[in-house]
């Protein structure tokens, strides 16, 4: 992917989080979610995608496949099967919601994720608290053990 395409791809992430956002701040998180609402992403997402495509050639096709997978599951509801969950969370970075960022940051495309899987803005910041507990103690518990031999 060129520089260019990179910028290009920034400003329709940022072209994105000033349409869901741009009213909503950190102390307004769960309506933030509350905000996106499916049909509202697909449809600003596409009449974006119509207006860029001549600008982002082959790089659009990740989004148009993104934007596939929430037109697949918007009229569905949970609980999904594992195959389900697993290629909803092919939304988000690294397919994993451990790895997105925090709800401080807008990403239309984690906040999709939580409003399929039915995931309040509370239920997943005690996620990402849990998870980064989880970390702490098990890194804890490897420096115990890498001293231990007294090696660094």
């Amino acid at each position: 992917m060129t520089m260019n395409n990179k910028k290009t791809i920034q400003k329709m992430r940022d072209w994105l989080e000033n349409i869901f956002y741009r009213d909503y701040g950190e102390e307004q998180k769960e309506q933030r979610l509350k905000l996106i609402t499916l049909d509202k992403t697909i449809q600003a997402l596409k009449e974006h995608i119509a207006e860029q495509t001549d600008e982002l050639g082959n790089d659009i096709t990740e989004t148009k496949g993104k934007i596939e997978l929430l037109e697949k599951y918007r009229d569905r509801k949970p609980p999904y099967n594992n195959g389900a969950s697993e290629e909803i969370l092919t939304l988000v970075c690294y397919n994993s919601l451990s790895y997105c960022c925090g709800l401080k940051k807008a990403c239309v495309w984690r906040d999709s994720a939580l409003n399929l899987l039915e995931i309040s803005a509370k239920e997943y910041e005690q996620m990402k608290n849990d998870f980064h507990d989880k970390i702490m103690d098990g890194k804890v518990v490897y420096d115990k053990e890498k001293t231990k031999d007294g090696k660094v």
